[in-house]
């Protein structure tokens, strides 16, 4: 089987990675006794974070949220809309 690789193309992936690589940042929290569910207290820190970062995103409602994993998606979008853009 005979691979072929555009050197370009692998360059410009290279960047990209190398954008993410040093903008992203981790989000410590600590989650204490709470009556809150886990969503509401992890999303709540997330969006308080997002907007010290001025990253327009507003966590949904965890009642009107259908699919957890497409809400992610979302946020990571911006997330990259905000750093390459």
């Amino acid at each position: 089987m005979l691979i072929t690789c555009n050197i370009s193309r692998i360059r410009n992936l290279l960047k990209k990675w190398n954008v993410l690589q040093v903008n992203l940042k981790s989000l410590r929290i600590e989650i204490g006794g709470t009556r809150m569910s886990l969503y509401d207290v992890i999303m709540g820190y997330v969006q308080d974070d997002f907007d010290e970062r001025g990253i327009d995103f507003d966590v949904p409602e965890y009642n009107s949220v259908r699919s957890p994993k497409a809400v992610v998606k979302d946020m990571m979008a911006k997330i990259f809309g905000k750093i390459s853009g």
